[in-house]
């Protein structure tokens, strides 16, 4: 074939490929739909942040409607000691006879999920996006700011410094990795109240499980500054999940402790 040929048939695929500003839609859309209708699934969980004191925590956790229950299984690759080990029957065993205090603190994290999601829901509005074709087998988009969008929050001014990357499965539509990174600092009361360090940081990756459906296989967010003066703010995670399982969506929270500590 060709160079002007070949050249054609380029031009021709390129042009039947949707904007990158379309094809974020899309995508936004079939997270939503996704969203709606979550099945339940249980899997180990390794993860280093400060939930877990800096250490390296290996969890089982059990997804149930009200939330997700964690059992740790292991710190620093170490088995827990019989007196840690208890304590953490325990606390499930608290949690199964009387699970409105972790009701309420899951019904916090959701809160924060719907924050993300409003976050993500943003990207239309506040980027200017760079189509770079299939890489890898899945469709990348680079995203930088969009210099007339007005942030209307802290967490918009924020999300707004950020520049990076999307990777979109080409097929679906679904997201398989979302990462931006801080291009510069970003302040509040000049300062005094707030800053975020540039080169902060964060990475999610999604993977499918099952048909359908996909769930967050890696976390990375390496955010750093201080907030109110000498106060430091760190928000540093590094978590895989795997080993994922299929679970009945009517699991209540003692089944699902009883099914975690069999």
């Amino acid at each position: 074939m060709s160079f002007l040929a070949l050249l054609a048939v380029s031009t021709c695929y390129a042009q039947q490929r949707p904007a990158p500003l379309e094809t974020i839609k899309t995508m936004l859309a079939k997270e939503h739909d996704a969203s709606l209708h979550k099945p339940a699934f249980s899997y180990t969980s390794i993860e280093r942040s400060e939930r877990t004191g800096g250490h390296e925590w290996t969890e089982e956790v059990v997804e149930v409607p009200e939330g997700k229950l964690r059992y740790l299984l292991s710190e620093d690759g170490k088995p827990l000691s019989p007196e840690k080990k208890r304590s953490e029957l325990s606390r499930l065993q608290s949690i199964a006879e009387d699970p409105q205090a972790f009701i309420r603190r899951e019904r916090a994290q959701k809160d924060e999920e719907q924050r993300a999601q409003q976050i993500l829901n943003l990207l239309p509005r506040a980027f200017l996006f760079q189509e770079c074709g299939i890489q890898q087998g899945w469709e990348q988009i680079n995203y930088r700011p969009n210099p007339s969008y007005v942030p209307q929050s802290y967490e918009e001014r924020i999300l707004h410094e950020m520049t990076g990357t999307i990777l979109i499965d080409p097929d679906s539509y679904r997201l398989h990795m979302l990462e931006g990174t801080l291009s510069k600092d970003v302040s509040f009361g000049y300062g005094l109240l707030a800053t975020l360090h540039a080169g902060s940081s964060f990475s999610i990756v999604r993977s499918p499980i099952l048909p359908g459906a996909w769930k967050n296989t890696k976390i990375d967010v390496h955010m750093d500054g201080h907030v109110i003066l000498f106060k430091t703010i760190s928000r540093q995670q590094d978590a895989q999940h795997k080993d994922f399982k299929l679970l009945p969506s009517t699991l209540t929270i003692p089944q699902a402790i009883a099914l975690m500590t069999r």
